[in-house]
């Protein structure tokens, strides 16, 4: 009995001393928190200036530097949701195709409501000047802090080529075996070049591979634009058949009817081009032939078309007048 009393009495006298000890620890424990706390405070510091690093090159448009930061950020941090939403931010960009008569200035005002942004969409897409633009080129469009939300291809070419119809319905097609942009693009709009359109609308990294069964977004637009585009595809077939045959004046006839907007104007223009400059010099030889052979009148006509192509050729319109003079003079003369 007394020694289970003194083992009692030991075991309490133990308790009472281990609580002691546990009490004198507790505030050097209390003491420690602020220092963990500190340490925690300052990683989440380092993270924000390297994640405002990273969107400062992104704003200037140092992509290639604001994806190093970001990935170095999420590799440490990989579920930190200011680094995940600025990573989307830089590795989705909007893409734009250049159609005819598009500049940086204006890509850059529609997009982010300033035109001085175009030296961003220079930087981005390695265009040494402002008027370096080629026609279909392909460009990046960064999604800077000024990009005016909702903004996409759609809405900046629609007034252009869609008579400024906004879509009936956004058709989801599934790629079919066989299935390129080019087709359908003929098959929907009436015309190949707007597969430049199909691919930026999906954001397609690649505009001339399609994986069969994927999607595809289509807007559908309302006839009238697409019967415009026919009317326009009937012109530049007819003009580019005049231009085989030689028949300058009428392929400039013809291909001079495809308005500004149409799909078409790019090539039309291409072919205005070559009509006026083999249109001149075959027109011009015939009429120095004529004129040779003795026929001033005919020499007179073919000058004239020539003229119809090169407006400003004076030479061409001396020419004319000096036969006209010519036939005017031999028209005074008596019969003999």
């Amino acid at each position: 009995m007394k020694n289970f009393l003194k083992v009692t009495i030991l075991g309490v006298f133990l308790g009472i001393l281990l609580l002691a000890v546990g009490c004198r620890s507790t505030p050097q424990q209390v003491k420690q928190d602020p220092s963990l706390a500190a340490k925690r405070a300052l990683a989440q510091k380092q993270i924000r200036l390297k994640i405002f690093q990273g969107i400062d090159y992104f704003e200037k448009g140092e992509l290639d530097k604001a994806q190093l930061i970001l990935k170095e950020v999420l590799q440490q941090n990989p579920d930190h949701p200011e680094a995940v939403y600025q990573w989307r931010r830089v590795t989705q960009p909007i893409y734009c195709t250049v159609y005819s008569g598009d500049t940086l200035y204006d890509i850059a005002r529609y997009y982010y409501n300033d035109s001085g942004k175009w030296k961003i969409l220079a930087e981005v897409n390695n265009i040494p000047s402002a008027d370096a633009l080629k026609h279909y080129q392909r460009l990046l469009v960064p999604l800077l802090s000024s990009y005016q939300e909702g903004r996409d291809e759609l809405g900046r070419i629609k007034s252009r080529f869609f008579n400024g119809d906004d879509p009936d319905k956004i058709l989801m097609h599934l790629v079919q075996e066989g299935d390129t942009l080019k087709i359908l693009s003929k098959q929907f709009y009436g015309r190949g070049q707007l597969s430049f359109f199909l691919a930026d609308f999906n954001s397609l990294e690649q505009r001339t591979k399609l994986i069969p069964g994927d999607s595809l977004k289509i807007p559908i637009f309302p006839k009238s634009r697409r019967a415009e585009t026919e009317k326009e595809k009937v012109y530049f077939d007819k003009g580019s058949a005049a231009l085989k045959d030689r028949n300058y004046n009428e392929a400039y006839r013809q291909l001079s009817n495809i308005p500004e907007e149409s799909p078409f104007y790019f090539q039309a223009g291409s072919l205005i081009k070559k009509c006026k400059t083999e249109g001149l010099v075959f027109y011009e030889r015939l009429g120095d032939q004529a004129f040779k052979a003795g026929e001033p009148r005919e020499a007179a006509k073919y000058w004239k078309m020539g003229l119809t192509l090169a407006p400003r050729r004076n030479d061409l319109k001396q020419k004319i007048e000096e036969v006209r003079a010519l036939v005017k003079a031999l028209e005074a003369l008596p019969d003999i």
